[in-house]
C-alpha cells in the first residue's frame, strides 16, 4: 500500500474514534440561545415509573413535540412549529410534561 493511502486510513480510524466522543458531549447540552446568549433553564425532570404513576392517576398530560409515529402510548402529538406558533393554554391542575423519545 502507498504511504498515502495509509495515512488517510489512519486519519479515517481517528475520526471514527474520536468523533462520537465529541458528539457525546454536544448531547449533554440543552437549553436554547436568546441573540447570542445561551440560556440553560432549570427544567424539572421525574423518573418514568412516577411519570406512569401520575399518569395513570390523571394527574399528568404527556406531550411529544417530535413525530407522531414515535410517541409513547397515550401521548398528546403536537409538533414543535405548533407549539411556538400557538397561544396554548396549558391546564392548570395537572403536569404536563414534554418528551423527546
Amino acid at each position: 500500500m502507498s504511504k498515502k493511502i495509509i495515512q488517510l486510513l489512519l486519519i479515517c480510524l481517528i475520526i471514527c474514534v474520536i468523533g462520537p466522543l465529541v458528539r457525546a458531549d454536544e448531547l449533554l447540552e440543552y437549553g436554547y440561545y436568546v441573540g447570542d446568549k445561551h440560556i440553560y433553564p432549570e427544567v424539572p425532570r421525574i423518573s418514568a415509573f412516577e411519570a406512569k404513576k401520575l399518569y395513570d392517576q390523571g394527574k399528568l398530560i404527556l406531550i411529544n413535540p417530535m413525530a407522531e409515529h414515535k410517541r409513547l402510548l397515550g401521548a398528546i402529538n403536537i409538533s414543535i412549529d405548533k407549539i411556538k406558533n400557538t397561544d396554548m393554554t396549558l391546564p392548570h391542575n395537572v403536569i404536563v410534561a414534554f418528551y423527546c423519545s
